[in-house]
């Protein structure tokens, strides 16, 4: 038993996580132009292959996040650079407001996310 316990602890302690260079990360924007970006970084430890952003946004129907690129054939100690680009899905007068955005690194080939996440604050002001 005392085995089980030691090899899970150990297991727990290898587990890949990511680390975000800034959290959350903003992006501002105004209605009128419909779109805003913002640059993104992480790292892994211990480093792990293959892996893919999964980017989900608090309202689907009026806001699109999308990250480029959106996978990664390596991640490790060295910083991997990514873009966020939030879009208003309808006219700027429906679009402005706060909404939330949430990317996962997902691990395809065992079937798991890698924490932490990173969270996203998108702001779509009144000109």
């Amino acid at each position: 038993m005392l085995i089980a316990y030691s090899s899970a602890g150990f297991a727990y302690a290898t587990s890949p996580k990511a680390t975000w260079a800034s959290a959350p990360l903003d992006i501002t924007f105004p209605a009128a132009t419909g779109t805003g970006s913002a640059p993104g970084s992480f790292t892994c430890s211990p480093s792990i292959s293959d892996i893919t952003l999964r980017v989900i946004v608090s309202n689907p129907l009026r806001m699109s996040l999308t990250a480029t690129p959106s996978s990664f054939s390596f991640c490790g100690s060295a910083s991997l650079a990514v873009r966020f680009t939030a879009h208003c899905l309808v006219s700027a007068t429906l679009c402005k407001g706060s909404y939330q955005g949430l990317v996962q690194i997902r691990e395809p080939g065992s079937y798991r996310d890698i924490p932490a996440n990173e969270k996203i604050v998108i702001t779509v002001t009144v000109t």
